[in-house]
């Protein structure tokens, strides 16, 4: 898992940032299974990162998550992760393909 960009923090969904974004999952290659823990772990990081230094609108938080490989981690670790870290105000998108 990984920070696409240069900040770990949420940027703004600009015309220009979503093209830095798309431009590096051209790039993406795809390598036995998906660590499907450290990419949730990330994203909380991430959403928290951007939360304390007031990098946020405080609106709601939309986590989409694409997976083209099989979960390479416990499950239960990761259900564990998500109950501990996501709020109310954050929503889950999960996609995977294959």
């Amino acid at each position: 898992a990984r920070v696409i960009g240069d900040e770990s923090i949420m940027i703004r969904a600009t015309d220009e940032n979503k093209q830095k974004i798309v431009d590096q999952i051209d790039l993406f290659d795809a390598i036995n299974g998906t660590n499907y823990y450290n990419a949730y772990n990330l994203a909380f990081q991430t959403f928290e990162s951007s939360r304390l230094q007031d990098r946020t609108s405080s609106c709601h938080k939309a986590l989409l998550f694409l997976s083209d490989g099989e979960m390479n981690d416990n499950k239960d670790d990761l259900f564990d992760l998500i109950s501990r870290e996501k709020t109310s105000d954050t929503v889950l998108f999960t996609y995977s393909f294959g």
